[in-house]
This record gives structure tokens, sequence and C-alpha cells, in this order.
């Protein structure tokens, strides 16, 4: 889908660096993504506060390095979109839209660089935009968009993964992920098993944490249940830990077996052939 059809997904482009060719003297085009140009300040561009402000010139600053299709300047102003949306106590109410003013980009735009950001972290992110598809090009930034609309992780992993394989377009890529659930081989289930093992780990660690923390003014009650219901909950999933560690393990050395005598095979038939030449 172009940028034109799906403003959420618009280029990025620079106002103060992009040529515009004017179709007559006072009716100058402006770049795609970008809102209408006016006579004076943006709409909304007075109201924003100094630390809203500090926001809008770093964003204006990306914009200046960025190119029309730089996804790290866009991953960057999602960051910032996020950390706005995040605190807002800090920045006020209806920041994004008095940002989206002062920096002549759509709200939409900005909302949809906050997705991508908050969909893969930076270092992810690096190393997803290297990737070329079946076509030796990367993911387009609309196509980040799409992707970051998948809230769970491997389904979002298994989408790009298909995207980049098959080459998908923007539109049968969202068709795809609309239409029909991820399509997850065995192995690729299994190689997330490390992955989740290691979030889950993390959260013990915070569960832990949270009962040293605990004071005399908890409500001792409620405090109860949730301690009820916690040990209930693992203790049933200690049991299926057990019981899916055993049969991974059982499946581990049944495979580590076939790979030992599919080695005998490769080696079977030039010692047999060694002996017969001998014989004779």
């Amino acid at each position: 889908m172009s940028a034109a059809k799906n403003p959420d997904a618009a280029v990025l482009s620079d106002p103060a660096t992009t040529p515009s060719t004017p179709k007559t003297p006072t009716t100058p085009a402006r770049p795609r993504g970008h809102a209408a140009a006016t006579d004076g300040p943006p709409d909304g561009a007075d109201e924003v506060n100094d630390v809203l402000r500090a926001k809008c010139d770093v964003i204006i600053g990306v914009l200046r390095k960025a190119s029309a299709t730089d996804a790290h300047g866009r991953y960057k102003i999602g960051h910032i979109v996020r950390d706005i949306t995040a605190s807002e106590d800090k920045y006020g109410k209806g920041a994004v839209e008095k940002v989206a003013a002062c920096v002549g980009l759509r709200k939409s735009t900005l909302y949809s660089c906050a997705k991508v950001a908050g969909a893969w972290t930076e270092e992810r992110f690096g190393a997803l935009v290297k990737v070329a598809n079946s076509k030796g090009m990367p993911l387009s930034f609309c196509h980040l968009v799409v992707l970051a609309e998948v809230g769970d992780e491997e389904d979002r992993g298994t989408f790009t993964e298909q995207a980049l394989n098959e080459a998908l377009a923007v539109d049968q890529l969202r068709h795809l992920i609309k239409g029909m659930p991820a399509k997850r081989s065995p192995l690729n289930v299994l190689n997330h098993v490390a992955p989740q093992v290691k979030r889950f780990t993390e959260a013990m660690a915070s569960w832990r944490k949270a009962l040293t923390e605990l004071d005399g003014t908890v409500d001792r009650a409620a405090l109860k249940e949730a301690l009820s219901s916690g040990v209930t909950k693992l203790q049933a999933l200690q049991r299926l830990c057990v019981d899916v560690a055993a049969a991974l393990e059982e499946k581990r050395k049944e495979t580590e077996a076939a790979l030992a005598e599919d080695d005998v095979d490769v080696v079977r038939p030039q010692g047999e052939h060694a002996g017969m030449g001998a014989a004779a």
C-alpha cells in the first residue's frame, strides 16, 4: 500500500531540505506525511510547554538528518512519542497532537512510529532492517508498521519470516495477518523455548523481589489471596515443566541416536566396498 493511501505509514521527509514543486506561485506542494502548510505557526504549536518543545526540537533534528526512507530515524521518533504518551503529567494532555502540529507530521504517523518502536528492541530492529527478502529488498517501514500490530512476539516473528521468505507486499502481509494465524513449524516453536524460559525466569526474579519489599501496610487479606493463587498456579506449572522437560530430553536422545545412525550409514557403504575389493 502506498503512503498516500496509508497516512499512518507516511514518509517522513525533511520539510527543510525536501524540494517542493509549486503548482502555482501561491500553492506550494508539501512532502507526504506532513500537515498542510499554513501562513503562520501550526495550530497548537503555541500551546506547547517547554519540556514538550524540547521533544519537538529533537524530532525536527532527526527529520533533518533522515532521508525519506530512513527507518532508524522513524524508530527514534517512535521512542520519543512513547516517552511523551507515558508521561502525560509532564507533557500535558493532547501532547502528541501538539507535537504533530509543531513538527508538521500527521498524528497517525507519530503513533505508527511509536508502535514500531514498542515492537522491537533497538538491537533487534537494527538487525531486522538489514535483512533482505527473497528478492533482495529490505522490509519497508510500512511492512514494519503492519507487523507491529501483531501483539504476540512469536507470531510477529513468524509473520516477519513469511514476509521475507515470500517477498510479500504490504497489502499481502496485512491480509495474511488478518485472515489466518501464523504458520509455526514445530522447529520454529521449539526454537522459542529458550527465550520464553528467559522471560519467565526474569518474571520469577521480580516476584522474589516483590516478596522482600512487602511491609506492614499491605492488605493482609489481599496478600493471602494473591499468594495462595500464585502458589497453586506455580505448583501446577512446576509439574508441567517437569513433564515437558522429560519429553524434550527423550526427543533429544532420540534425535542424537538418529544422527549417529546417519553417520554410520554414510561410512558403511565405503567400508563394505573396500572389503569387497580386498576379497576380490
